[in-house]
């Protein structure tokens, strides 16, 4: 089966593209809001704990003091 050709196709035309959009992985990672959800540096409310960054501790550069 081909594609559909002729009048009074615009709304095939239409359907099968806004479908076919979703296979585009750019579109999808941008539309998706997967781009935000990879990146745990967007995520953080709070920058220091205890006197020691969030980053440093996802990084593991340093350690959580103990109490």
């Amino acid at each position: 089966m081909g594609k559909c050709c002729g009048l009074r196709t615009a709304r095939k035309h239409h359907s099968h593209r806004r479908d076919l959009k979703w296979h585009d992985k750019q579109y999808k990672k941008a539309y998706l809001g997967t781009a935000l959800k990879a990146n745990p540096e967007v995520h953080f409310k709070v920058v220091k704990v205890a006197n020691v960054s969030l980053l440093a501790l996802y990084k593991g550069k340093t350690e959580r003091p103990r109490s």
